[in-house]
């Protein structure tokens, strides 16, 4: 039987884990007919296909494009920062239990893995204010900057690579920082 897995997106990534399933074969030794049969539509030279084996390790598949086709190219083994980042959100994505505590804590899907590895996600303030949260772990997150709304704050953390700070923040709740309008130049310290 073929392989069962979950699948979810963090920024250019295509993630998979594997559900080790009774009766079923391994992700590892599917791979091959999962590239063609389930994924060939949606894996560009732009994507980066990553798995989680049934040992619960995290593994790059290598492509190779012919002619817009991705073909197998083996496997290569993932950066241990980058495979701890996706632990962190794998469950988030695939149900386990500590996605309801992820929820319970307010924060939104999608995720974004910013260029150094920390992850990035919304959060629910109150009616007026929505936190784009910075370093999301599994009991919080080390930093975040304040929006007006949820689309101001969205689209923030589209626009950031997490080098310096996102855009358009009002309030920086770590420092005290505030800023009119989200203006650097109207920047202001209130505790």
């Amino acid at each position: 039987m073929n392989a069962r897995y979950y699948t979810f997106f963090v920024t250019d990534y295509i993630c998979l884990v594997d559900r080790d399933c009774s009766g079923c074969r391994s992700v590892t030794n599917d791979m091959d007919r999962i590239i063609k049969d389930d994924l060939a539509a949606i894996l560009t030279p732009a994507v980066r296909l990553v798995y989680r084996d049934s040992e619960g390790r995290w593994d790059e598949v290598k492509l190779k494009h012919d002619s817009g086709t991705p073909i197998f190219d083996g496997f290569a083994p993932l950066d241990i920062k980058l495979a701890s980042t996706f632990d962190v959100l794998t469950p988030a994505f695939c149900g386990d239990a500590i996605d309801d505590n992820l929820l319970a804590m307010g924060y939104e899907r999608p995720f974004k893995v910013l260029d150094d590895g920390r992850i990035a996600a919304l959060q629910i303030i109150n009616p007026w204010l929505v936190a784009l949260v910075v370093g999301v772990h599994a009991y919080g997150h080390t930093d975040a900057y304040y929006y007006r709304t949820r689309a101001a704050a969205k689209h923030a953390l589209e626009s950031w690579s997490g080098e310096g700070e996102p855009q358009q923040w009002i309030r920086h709740p770590q420092t005290g920082r505030r800023r009119d309008n989200g203006d650097p130049a109207r920047e202001y310290f209130q505790p």
